[in-house]
């Protein structure tokens, strides 16, 4: 039996005439992510394993962890929690230190 496409490639192709969102998708697609760069966040779902990839070539976007709760209405509703966050952190300095951010805590 084939594994369940990941969820956020579905939130992806949703987004994919956006030009502030892409996937990253690396090591044969086990390393999925969202990327935004301005602000400089990255969506990481919470049942992918963390990688190295994270701190070496994002360490400059602030990780934000997407509960299976965040997927559990479609892609369509992930996609409108992404661009919340999106919203939410606009204009803000990012490199400042602050602990890490989970699905619902957006201060």
């Amino acid at each position: 039996m084939a594994a369940a496409p990941h969820p956020l490639r579905a939130v992806a192709d949703l987004a994919a005439n956006r030009s502030d969102l892409r996937l990253v998708s690396e090591n044969a697609g086990a390393y999925v992510r969202i990327l935004c760069d301005s602000p400089a966040l990255i969506f990481k779902y919470k049942a992918d394993p963390r990688d190295s990839i994270d701190r070496t070539d994002f360490s400059g976007h602030k990780r934000i962890v997407l509960e299976d709760e965040d997927f559990a209405n479609g892609p369509a509703a992930t996609l409108q929690t992404i661009l919340s966050y999106l919203k939410h952190y606009e204009g803000r300095d990012l490199h400042a230190p602050s602990a890490k951010t989970r699905s619902g805590d957006k201060t």
